[in-house]
């Protein structure tokens, strides 16, 4: 049962971007469950995540193929959605989909680092942009999912802490622009959950993705033994986060349904206290404070050719 303070969730429509696993997937089955018209966006429309979500959720639910990146997905889903809701609006929007890399910015070859951009920024803007006619039809939500390295800044991290700082100036202009039109515009927070993109078999894919990309004056400059223990170690830190998503579930759920949303969601331990304080600190302190929590182990060298010329 909702809270006094949320609105009726019955047959309002909703479009989740990033639902094949994690936080996406748990989102689904919730709304799904709670009445609501879930349409979720897939990178794989016949893949384990939509299979499960299919088999669970009820008729209600519509899966999407959708790459946020792809300008040809997004139509579709567009032209399906309000072929789907007739004359009505769309209540909500969640851009939740993206990607995550570990690797120091000297190491980070520029195509990845667009395509964390690409995903985690742009991916958002793209599908805002395209869904927002139908979200100020219903004076509606739009909700989206960024992270506590969107506040600060983490060694190893570069490339998402700058995908998502850039998503956090985006959702607070939005939320600005959107007011007078009566739409909400909300962003969530979480600090360290085991979502989908922290999986054992996905942190291998984007490890040999990362070593595949280098040049080979990098690759001697950083050896493979040492990505090898980096992503070893992340992974061990990983371990410690909890699996259990249904903290920032809920905070996208009162993104999406309370009668006054919040602007901000920070979730999970310690978020909300790190980013109150963050921006307070003096630089120095600010530095040692994202040192004292980076993933990077102590024991990463360069290679020992690079050290001896």
């Amino acid at each position: 049962m909702l809270p006094a303070s949320h609105l009726n969730a019955q047959n309002r429509a909703v479009f989740i971007t990033g639902c094949d696993r994690g936080i996406g997937h748990a989102l689904v089955m919730k709304l799904d469950h709670m009445g609501m018209v879930v349409f979720a966006g897939c990178l794989e429309e016949d893949g384990e995540g939509a299979a499960e979500l299919k088999d669970k959720c009820s008729e209600r639910l519509h899966i999407l193929k959708l790459d946020v990146t792809n300008a040809d997905d997004i139509e579709r889903a567009s032209k399906y959605i309000k072929r789907s809701l007739k004359d009505k609006g769309l209540w909500g929007l969640v851009n939740n989909a993206g990607v995550w890399f570990c690797a120091e910015l000297d190491l980070l070859p520029e195509k990845i680092l667009h395509q964390v951009m690409e995903v985690n920024l742009y991916g958002a803007v793209r599908v805002t942009r395209k869904f927002l006619p139908l979200i100020k039809k219903a004076r509606g939500r739009v909700v989206n999912v960024s992270s506590l390295l969107g506040r600060m800044c983490m060694e190893g991290n570069g490339a998402y802490a700058m995908s998502k700082h850039a998503l956090v100036a985006y959702t607070s202009t939005l939320r600005l622009e959107m007011k007078r039109f009566g739409v909400g515009v909300s962003i969530v927070e979480p600090a360290g959950f085991l979502t989908g993109n922290l999986q054992e078999q996905i942190l291998n894919k984007r490890k040999e993705e990362l070593w595949s990309s280098l040049d080979e004056e990098t690759k001697q400059m950083h050896s493979r033994e040492s990505l090898d223990l980096l992503y070893s170690h992340v992974q061990s830190c990983f371990k410690k986060f909890p699996k259990d998503v249904s903290p920032v579930v809920r905070c996208i759920r009162s993104g999406l349904l309370s009668k006054r949303p919040r602007e901000q969601y920070p979730c999970g331990t310690g978020a909300e206290t790190l980013i109150s304080i963050y921006p307070l600190l003096p630089v120095w302190m600010a530095d040692y404070l994202s040192s004292s929590m980076s993933m990077l182990p102590k024991a990463m060298n360069p290679s020992s050719t690079a050290s001896q010329k």
